[in-house]
């Protein structure tokens, strides 16, 4: 696939080894964009280091803005309000959303039974636009800053995200099932590119791919940050650690039940400045 194949993912040389539908090797070559961010963010003024840590990856934004946020302000031990740790769980949630749909239309298009994959990409651009609704960007860029939050939700956002995630809820469900009862899908689906517990836990899966493994492993549990705490964890039954398991895995993922927020959260506030800390440094030579 290639010579240099990409979509949304970084561009990679995609070598297969099959007889029929029946994959034997896969060889990826990586590295055709690289930017040298690690060097960047070791030399650019501090006021932009959010804006390169939020376009790392574009379909991750508020993944990678919010891991910088909260570094700096690990760093300036400074604790960010409760209104902001909601508006910023809820991007997260979007953004992870968002991406779950995409995956699972993708699947579909794979296997190729287009219809599903269309449904997804408009409901995909639906999440988009929830984000934009929150924040002021469809990716969420400009949203996390270290601090808090750039933009506060009002409760007219409220009202309009909450009654905007009613209505595609069912849609997603819908989708989903015309998925997983077409008999081409299962059968492209099910003990396709199955991944053993055992061989899970040597290479670390974490995520859906690592819970379709049978391990009970939830990053946002594991690791509460935010608003994390007050959510339930997620749980997959089918654990077979076959694609089947992984998009089950992903739907249970793109339908989470995080409306519970909308209705009675605090407020953002705007965020805190962040400035250096006075040290006290001793009157007497070092050396």
């Amino acid at each position: 696939m290639g010579p240099v194949h990409a979509g949304i993912i970084e561009p990679g040389h995609f070598r297969f080894q099959c007889f029929g539908e029946r994959v034997f090797h896969l060889e990826i070559q990586l590295g055709y964009q690289h930017r040298g961010v690690e060097h960047l963010l070791q030399t650019v003024p501090m006021k932009r280091l959010p804006i390169i840590g939020e376009t790392i990856s574009g379909d991750t934004s508020i993944g990678h803005g919010l891991c910088m946020a909260q570094g700096i302000e690990s760093l300036a031990d400074l604790e960010v309000d409760e209104g902001s740790k909601v508006v910023r769980t809820l991007a997260l949630e979007l953004e992870r959303i968002a991406n779950h749909i995409g995956d699972l239309g993708a699947l579909s298009l794979d296997v190729a039974f287009s219809p599903p994959a269309a449904y997804f990409g408009r409901i995909r651009g639906e999440y988009l636009n929830l984000s934009q609704i929150l924040g002021g960007n469809r990716f969420g860029r400009g949203l996390i800053r270290p601090g808090g939050v750039t933009k506060v939700m009002g409760e007219e956002q409220r009202q309009l995200i909450q009654e905007k995630m009613t209505e595609l809820t069912p849609e997603v469900e819908h989708v989903n099932d015309l998925i997983f009862s077409t008999p081409s899908v299962r059968g492209r689906f099910d003990h396709t590119g199955t991944v053993s517990r055992e061989n899970a836990e040597k290479i670390g899966l974490v995520g859906y791919a690592g819970r379709a493994c049978g391990l009970p492993y939830d990053a946002r549990v594991k690791f509460p940050t935010e608003c994390y705490g007050d959510l339930p964890g997620n749980s997959n039954n089918k654990t077979d650690g076959d694609v089947a398991s992984r998009a089950r895995s992903a739907e249970k993922r793109s339908c989470t039940p995080f409306i519970w927020s909308i209705r009675c959260l605090p407020a953002a506030k705007r965020r805190t400045a962040i400035r250096p800390k006075k040290q006290s440094w001793p009157r007497t030579p070092l050396w």
